[in-house]
């Protein structure tokens, strides 16, 4: 179970339920799903043994890959945090859904 009651984030957290496959370092990959973003991480339930510290690649349907680090590790979940640049702002594509849930990502209107 993941206790979120000492939570200290600094940026709003937007609920998503995208699909993704993990890559660890070792090649090894695993399905998993994407529960929400922001600007420099996010939550991802996976069965994938992670532990605090290591890398992976977050390949999301429709978007592409996401470099990042595991975090923190929960039960059936873990947080991990993006490599952020000006190009990967994978907060940006759950925006477009407002107070929905975001079910696919999509690409937000640039006007």
């Amino acid at each position: 179970m993941i206790d979120r009651a000492d939570d200290k984030r600094r940026d709003e957290r937007l609920d998503v339920a995208w699909r993704g496959t993990l890559t660890l370092e070792s090649g090894d990959q695993y399905d998993c799903q994407v529960q929400d973003v922001a600007l420099a991480g996010t939550l991802v339930h996976c069965i994938a043994p992670v532990k605090v510290g290591d890398e992976a690649i977050l390949m999301i349907d429709g978007l592409g890959e996401f470099a990042g680090e595991v975090r923190w590790v929960g039960t059936g979940a873990f947080g991990m945090g993006l490599v952020i640049g000006p190009d990967i702002k994978l907060k940006r594509y759950a925006e477009t859904a407002g107070a929905d849930l975001s079910q696919k990502p999509e690409l937000p209107d640039e006007n």
